[in-house]
Formats: structure tokens, sequence, C-alpha cells
């Protein structure tokens, strides 16, 4: 997510190179295997399949629509969490308005408060590694929603500055950012308008990321030569 989108097209360029002048593209089905980021690997598993051009592109195309209103509700969810920590809320309130995002809980409201309980009894006894209070976006929304309310938890039980010596280890900026302000003290009109700008200026990068992504797949499909690629890559990044 915090990639930039030059980075985003040396990945696809690095595949036409990996692909070079094999007549199928068997060598990516490694890498659509273990790739991390969900989008892409779902892009790799539309271009193994056999599906014709015009459904290739409709499936990504829903696909990116899926991936951005997913990434819109956890950014949703970091931002609850920064704006109730900011004003002192119980952390039941904070799994609430996280829980009002979905149709149907994506797990036990109390399984999920008792996990982020659990960790925080943790992390005080160091014993909780990065990867139990890590904020990203490649998380199911349950592991989000626990995550997150494990730092609602602290802040209420220890006070806001207690989330402090783990910023540098958050992994979203965005969270990390959003709380550090909180931390620092600053008001919470600024907070609130600042949480809403950036998430509209991450989710319109993501979709710029996105259509780069479905092109550059696509063109991979389509075996276009290298040069052809990277001209299509420029195209994109102004």
């Amino acid at each position: 997510m915090q990639q930039p989108l030059e980075a985003v097209a040396a990945y696809w360029l690095s595949l036409r190179k990996l692909v070079g002048g094999n007549r199928t593209l068997k060598p990516l089905e490694q890498e659509a295997d273990f790739v991390a980021e969900p989008f892409a690997r779902h892009l790799l598993a539309l271009a193994l399949s056999d599906l014709a051009p015009a459904r290739f592109r409709q499936c990504a195309s829903i696909g990116a629509r899926a991936e951005l209103m997913r990434l819109s509700r956890q950014i949703d969810f970091m931002r609850i969490t920064v704006m109730d920590i900011a004003q002192g809320e119980n952390p039941r309130r904070t799994l609430a308005r996280m829980l009002a995002l979905f149709a149907a809980p994506p797990e036990n409201p109390e399984a999920l408060l008792d996990k982020a309980q659990n960790t925080l009894k943790r992390a005080l006894d160091r014993k909780a590694t990065r990867e139990e209070y890590l904020v990203d976006h490649r998380l199911s929304d349950a592991e989000l929603c626990v995550v997150l309310l494990f730092y609602a938890v602290m802040a209420r039980r220890h006070g806001k500055a207690a989330g402090r010596p783990f910023l540098p280890q958050v992994g979203s900026a965005y969270f990390a950012d959003g709380l550090a302000l909180v931390v620092d003290g600053f008001d919470l009109p600024f907070v609130r308008k600042w949480l809403k700008k950036y998430k509209e200026t991450l989710l319109t990068d993501m979709d710029r990321k996105y259509a780069l992504s479905m092109d550059m797949c696509e063109a991979l499909r389509d075996r276009l030569p290298f040069e052809a690629m990277e001209l299509l890559a420029r195209s994109h990044i102004r």
C-alpha cells in the first residue's frame, strides 16, 4: 500500500523479464502462489486462467473495486480507533463502531476484545512479537480489529502516550501518523480533518496503482514486448 507507483511498475516489468521468450506464462505460477499483495495475486491468477480478454478485464475491474472497498473499510477502522483514543472512549464503543461497518460481525465481538486484551498482556510482559501489534492492510478484517483494539485498550488503561514506543513499528503510515498526532496533543478538529483528507489521498493513490497493475498484467498476458510495457508504465506515471 505504501509502495510508490514506480515500484508497482517495476514489479510488473520484472515479471515480463521472468517470462522472457516463453510461449506460456508458466514461469509466473510460483509467483502467483507466494506474492503477498492481494490484488497482484488476484491478477496473476486471472492471467494464468483461460478467460477471454473481455472477461479478464471485467474480473480484474471487479477485483479492483472490491479491494478499494476493503481498503476503505479498513482505513475507517483505523480512523475510528484514532478518534476514540483521542477522546478517551471505552474500547467497547470503538468495537461497536467498527462492527457497524459489517452486515454481520466477522467474529464474536467478545472474542475480538479478549484477543486484544491478551495481546496487551503479552506486550506488557515483553512477550508479544511485532506481528501481534502490526497494523497492515493485508490482515483480515477480524485480525485488524483485534490489533486496533489492542491500541484502544492500551490507551484507555495507560494513557494516550502509551502507544508512542510502538509508533516506529506500527506498519500503517495512516494509523501511525494519526496516532502520533493524538499523542502529540493536536486538537480533535485538526486530527479529524487530517484523517479524512489522508484517506482520500490513499484511496486515490491505490486506484492509480490498481489501474496500472491491470494494464500491465493485461499487457503481460498478451506478451507485449518489454519496451512496450515500459511505455505503458510511463503513461501512468506523471
